[in-house]
Order: C-alpha cells, then structure tokens, then sequence
C-alpha cells in the first residue's frame, strides 16, 4: 500500500493548505520521519499536534506522545539522509508571509532536483534567500552528455 511506500514529509512552511493531509491522515498513516527547519517544527508541534487541535502524534511536545511521527531538524545549507531512501535533502531558509519557508534541495548520486516552498523575490521579502540558494547550487548543474 502506497502509505508504506512513503519514507517521510519534507514541510517547508507550516501553512494549512501545506500540512492538512499530513495532519488529517495521520491516523492511519505508517511512522514516518517529518524533515523541517527547526522553526517549522516548533510551528507542527505548537499549531497542531498539541491535543487541543489534534493528538500529538509526534515523538516530543504535549504529553502522551503518540510517536507516529518523528520529527527530524534540518540546519540550513546542511545535507542530511533521508531514511529509507538512497537520497539527501539540503535545506534553505525562505520568507513567505510572516513565516519561514524552505526550498529543498534532493539528490540521489548525480541526480538532484530543487524544490521551493512558498516564497517571494528578495527585493519584496527583504532578504538574500534567493541569491544565497542559487550561490550555494551553482556547482550542481551541467551538462549531460
């Protein structure tokens, strides 16, 4: 079944229309790993797994811990392993809306693919999240013979 095939959640910001079928299926969903930015996790564990909106189906927080999901911290501009698979996730901090974002960066050997969150231009937001992700990413394109 489909729900065992799946490894883990990458949540770049913790937005309802970004969290709501992890939140909704956990129930009945197998124990996987949610990989986020420090903020957005302290956001999943304080927002909706707190037992007044839902369980808390995490591994920390409000008492009981149901532990269904384990919650895994990503440091910016760090690769980390992504459990089960043969593939890494980068993170890098964005803003959208008041809150922090996160693209993602995923590779497997060669491969990679990069994966944006919810965000907007620099010069709107204010920061240099954009030039920094395309500095940091620079060396990983190519060309392929």
């Amino acid at each position: 079944m489909l729900k065992h095939d799946i490894k883990g959640y990458l949540i770049s910001h913790t937005h309802l229309d970004h969290v709501q079928g992890l939140v909704v299926a956990s129930p009945d969903a197998s124990n996987k790993t949610i990989y986020s930015l420090p903020s957005v996790s302290a956001e999943i564990e304080q927002n909706y797994f707190n037992w007044k909106v839902w369980p808390n189906m995490l591994n920390r927080g409000q008492q009981p811990q149901l532990k269904k999901y384990h919650m895994e911290d990503l440091k910016p501009g760090e690769a980390k392993d992504l459990a089960g698979t043969n593939m890494t996730v980068t993170a890098f901090p964005l803003n959208h809306a008041g809150s922090e974002s996160t693209a993602f960066l995923i590779e497997s050997g060669d491969d990679a693919i990069l994966c944006f969150g919810d965000t907007g231009p620099d010069e709107v937001q204010k920061t240099a999240n954009m030039q920094d992700i395309w500095k940091a990413i620079a060396d990983k394109g190519g060309s392929r013979s």
